[in-house]
């Protein structure tokens, strides 16, 4: 199920955002995997969804998003955490992910969506 921007909280965790494209494959194994992490690493991250190639709206936040952090999304899935973002899915980028989340946890990064709403 997709969030929403009413959906977006900010607490002690970090706040992961996903944008992701129903039917692509990739995207699927990615939210696997963050699914499959969730019950040891749900006390450092709050993960917002975003399905794109069907919903005009999520492909604008996405964009919003990607020229916060300077940069132009290639294709999904694309995986904000903190200030930090990645571009498609391997297994390969599954340890960089958790580390990811931690780094971002423990040195409190402003979250990227912060940053466009005080703008």
């Amino acid at each position: 199920k997709s969030s929403t921007v009413s959906d977006i909280i900010y607490n002690d965790k970090v706040n992961i955002y996903l944008f992701w494209g129903k039917g692509c494959p990739h995207c699927k194994e990615e939210i696997k995997f963050l699914n499959s992490i969730y019950k040891d690493y749900s006390q450092y991250f709050n993960i917002y969804t975003f399905e794109v190639w069907y919903d005009e709206t999520n492909a604008g936040l996405m964009q919003e998003f990607a020229t916060q952090l300077n940069e132009t999304p290639k294709g999904v899935p694309y995986l904000i955490i903190g200030n930090k973002s990645f571009i498609g899915f391997t297994s390969g980028m599954e340890d960089s992910i958790k580390n990811e989340i931690i780094n971002q946890y423990n040195n409190k990064t402003t979250d990227v969506y912060q940053k466009i709403t005080q703008k």
